[in-house]
């Protein structure tokens, strides 16, 4: 264990009153669990390269998932190619229009008006729901915009009989 983790580790079992040595045993109390998240989402916070899920489950001895699954609970993203979604540059007026038109819009027709592919809308879209911005609340569209892409086509939606 590198001395950065030996003295977070001891730094984190004084915080919650538990002994250094019971963080690296295999007991799954709640305290425990509780310091040794905080240990690895500091660790991925201050050192990503350095300390990947791979490597702290090396030193925990843990899986490489239950890490994921620890540092996803602090809120932390997933690294590849959501870090780089985190980081990209959007077009000018991208994200004011997808957060003010919400499902209103097709992705293609903001598309059309910002001059982007409209993957990159849905792109933005799913970037403003993760970070608490979409004000929408939905995830998907509701049933009613449906409706509202059948009457621009001009046909009737299908109901039950």
């Amino acid at each position: 264990m590198t001395p950065f983790l030996k003295n977070l580790t001891a730094t984190v079992a004084a915080r919650y009153g538990v002994d250094a040595a019971m963080i690296l045993s295999p007991s799954r109390r709640a305290e425990l669990c509780r310091a040794r998240s905080l240990i690895w989402a500091i660790a991925r916070w201050h050192h990503p390269a350095i300390y990947t899920t791979t490597r702290l489950g090396q030193y925990f001895r843990r899986d490489h998932t239950t890490i994921m699954m620890a540092l996803r609970r602090h809120g932390q993203p997933r690294f590849g190619r959501q870090r780089s979604k985190r980081l990209r540059q959007w077009p000018p007026g991208l994200l004011d229009l997808c957060a003010s038109a919400g499902w209103s819009l097709r992705a293609s027709d903001i598309a059309a008006q910002i001059g982007c592919p409209a993957s990159t809308v849905a792109d933005a879209r799913r970037y403003l729901r993760d970070s608490g911005a979409w004000g929408h609340g939905l995830k998907v569209p509701p049933y009613n915009h449906w409706a509202a892409i059948a009457a621009r086509q001009g046909t009737a939606l299908r109901t039950a009989a």
